[in-house]
């Protein structure tokens, strides 16, 4: 499901290359890619949880993951 969300904001961002510089644009993949970075930490941290039977601290490590996936600013308007 994430894995979705990062393939659809990239997506987006090649759809908009055209209307961006070359600058705008490479700053926009460049924060696309730090934040899918971020989401897979977040995945394997809380994957880590799941396994030490801490499902609780999992759960909100998959619901953080989940919110940082939707949010690429400049990208998509998911972002709260």
């Amino acid at each position: 499901m994430l894995a979705g969300k990062t393939s659809e904001a990239r997506a987006l961002l090649t759809m908009a290359e055209a209307d961006l510089t070359g600058a705008d644009y490479a700053a926009l993949e460049q924060e696309l890619t730090q934040l899918q970075h971020e989401v897979e930490g977040l995945l394997a941290r809380a994957e880590a949880l799941e396994q030490e039977n801490r499902i609780g601290e999992a759960r909100e490590v998959y619901e953080s993951a989940s919110r940082l996936s939707t949010c690429f600013f400049g990208i998509t308007s998911t972002c709260s």
